[in-house]
């Protein structure tokens, strides 16, 4: 499957939310697939929470 995200969209996900560059394409591709993003960053999970469902590991297999 190819999922295609335009790049002035990475760049308004990484300025609105401050993350880097790369941390953007993993949020707007979880956003766009309506999937959960599961990262040990604590600060890109409080950061991408109004774009995707973003959770630890520890969180999502709580669940």
């Amino acid at each position: 499957m190819t999922v295609v995200i335009d790049a002035s969209v990475l760049v308004a996900v990484a300025a609105s939310c401050r993350l880097r560059a790369a941390d953007s394409v993993y949020v707007s591709l979880a956003g766009k697939m309506d999937a959960t993003l599961l990262t040990l960053d604590r600060e890109m999970k409080q950061r991408c929470q109004a774009l995707c469902l973003c959770q630890s590991p520890e969180d999502w297999l709580a669940t």
